[in-house]
C-alpha cells in the first residue's frame, strides 16, 4: 500500500517527536517528493515564493538531522545535500550507512540502501565520527538520455 506524502509527512514527524509546523511539512514534502538528495539552496528555489526565512530554513534541517530524521551526504564538489533516513535513524544516530550515488552529468545524489558501506577501522588512537562511501558515475536518468 502506497502512503500519501501527506500521511507520510505526519507519520515521520509524529515519529520523531517534532512538532507540526508548515516548514517543517514543506521541507519534508519536498524531500519525499524527489528520488534524491536536496541541498539548502534546493529547498530555498522551491520554497521562495513561501517567504521563509534561509536561518528558518537551516534549523529545519538542523532539527530533522539530529532527530535522525535525515542524513548529510556531500557530492563530488563538496556541496551538503541532504536525504530522508531510513527507519532505524533517530536521536541516539544514524545508523543507516549506505553508499551515495553522485551523477557527473545532472549532479543528484541518490541514496543507495542496498548498497552498505564497508566496515572500515581507523589506526589507535583515532576516534571515526562520519563515514561517507560515495560512487561518482552517470545516474540511470542520464543514460537513459544519452541513448536518446
Amino acid at each position: 500500500m502506497i502512503k500519501s506524502i501527506e500521511h507520510q509527512i505526519e507519520h515521520f514527524l509524529t515519529d520523531h517527536q517534532l512538532k507540526k509546523t508548515p516548514i517543517r511539512q514543506e521541507v519534508l514534502g519536498l524531500y519525499l517528493s524527489k528520488p534524491y538528495a536536496l541541498s539548502q539552496h534546493d529547498i530555498e528555489v522551491a520554497l521562495a515564493k513561501k517567504g521563509y526565512d534561509r536561518i528558518t530554513l537551516y534549523r529545519t534541517l538542523k532539527t530533522f538531522e539530529e532527530c535522525g530524521l535525515i542524513h548529510k551526504v556531500y557530492n563530488t564538489a563538496g556541496v551538503a545535500k541532504y536525504a530522508v533516513c531510513g527507519e532505524t535513524c533517530s536521536h541516539a544516530g544514524h545508523t543507516d550507512e549506505h553508499a551515495h550515488f553522485n551523477c557527473m552529468k545532472c549532479e543528484n545524489t541518490y541514496c543507495l540502501p542496498s548498497v552498505t558501506a564497508p566496515q572500515v577501522s581507523v589506526p589507535k588512537g583515532f576516534k571515526s565520527m562520519h563515514f561517507t562511501y560515495n560512487i561518482d558515475g552517470v545516474c540511470e536518468t542520464c543514460v537513459q538520455k544519452g541513448k536518446k
